[in-house]
């Protein structure tokens, strides 16, 4: 995730996500109480998780079973958002975008 989220809103976010899973169906876990963490699985067999690591960056991942065994090839604008180059020229996740809730 791209947007700043300040240190004041990330039990929020956590709150929110963890909700919204939870009224999703999803069995959620803490992953670690020292750090917000969550991961959920869906009843489907998705699973979720949301991290935020020591440095304030936030991390969603999900991800599901195949749904066939044949290879699916490129998806077409599947490129995404280009980061922005850190110092060793490779790309810096550092949050760069700014919110007027999230990141005050």
């Amino acid at each position: 995730m791209r947007t700043k989220v300040s240190t004041a809103k990330l039990v929020k976010l956590i709150e929110t996500v963890r909700h919204h899973w939870i009224k999703e169906g999803f069995e959620v876990h803490v992953v670690d109480p020292r750090t917000p963490t969550l991961s959920g699985k869906a009843p489907d067999g998705r699973g979720v998780n949301i991290t935020v690591s020591a440095f304030g960056d936030v991390e969603i991942s999900a991800g599901i079973g195949a749904r066939s065994d044949q290879r699916s090839g490129d998806i077409p604008g599947e490129g995404g958002d280009a980061f922005p180059k850190a110092r060793d020229g490779g790309p810096d996740y550092t949050p760069d975008r700014r919110d007027p809730y999230w990141s005050a």
